[in-house]
């Protein structure tokens, strides 16, 4: 294994005890590991703060009330120290080559300041067959435009702001517009870093998705109409 990268992992989790300790692993198993892990705990109500104290080398447990996603990954890039940042979903894992492809190209161009990944989806096991047919699951790799891709700069937080804490999923969509308008750099290596699950909240959060979408599209066009 390789010596830490100077990287602060952020996993917001909420009632995660079925998924949480495979995540964690996929975490821990990095071969090239963070400096830090950070799991915030937005207000479960299930085992999940008792399977986080007891596992070992967490840097940093923080318990809040539950204020919804963009609230806890707020919390958590509060408290992060080193320079670069991932996060991970409590229900999703990453291939364990996923920190050292990405920190290596990095350092290799120093003007990319957010490097994405492609992703993989799969239907969680314990889902029937019924279940599976509910939910769609493309069989090849993604481009993934997403959180748990990305490994950025501490600074573009400063430059561009934080997650929209009104927006319970849309608030990536939100914060990548605004990364796109400040013109930071960003790009995407071709291997696969994450692993997403599919399961039944996934319906929920997919319906929450289009609500925010809808706002943000709206809130689009109106700012578009005042600038003319």
């Amino acid at each position: 294994m390789q010596s830490p990268a100077p990287i602060s992992v952020i996993i917001p989790v909420y009632n995660g005890e079925k998924y949480l300790l495979e995540c964690l692993n996929s975490v821990f198993q990095q071969t090239t590991p963070p400096a830090e892990v950070i799991v915030v705990n937005d207000g479960s109500t299930d085992t999940t703060l008792q399977k986080l104290e007891a596992y070992p080398g967490i840097s940093l447990i923080i318990s809040t009330e539950n204020r919804g996603p963009s609230a806890t990954l707020n919390e958590g890039i509060s408290h992060a120290t080193q320079p670069w940042i991932a996060f991970l979903d409590a229900d999703d894992c990453w291939i364990s080559q996923k920190l050292e492809w990405q920190y290596q190209y990095l350092r290799q161009d120093t003007a990319i300041k957010i490097l994405f990944g492609r992703m993989l989806q799969f239907h969680s096991p314990e889902l029937s067959a019924e279940e599976k047919a509910k939910i769609y699951c493309p069989n090849v790799p993604e481009m993934g435009w997403v959180k748990p891709t990305m490994l950025v700069h501490h600074s573009v937080f400063a430059e561009v702001g934080y997650f929209n804490e009104t927006l319970r999923h849309g608030d990536f969509i939100d914060w990548f517009e605004r990364v796109k308008e400040a013109g930071v750099k960003f790009d995407m290596i071709d291997e696969v870093v994450l692993r997403r699950r599919l399961h039944l909240n996934s319906l929920t959060r997919q319906l929450s998705f289009q609500k925010d979408y809808a706002r943000l599209l709206k809130e689009r066009l109106d700012r578009k109409r005042n600038l003319k």
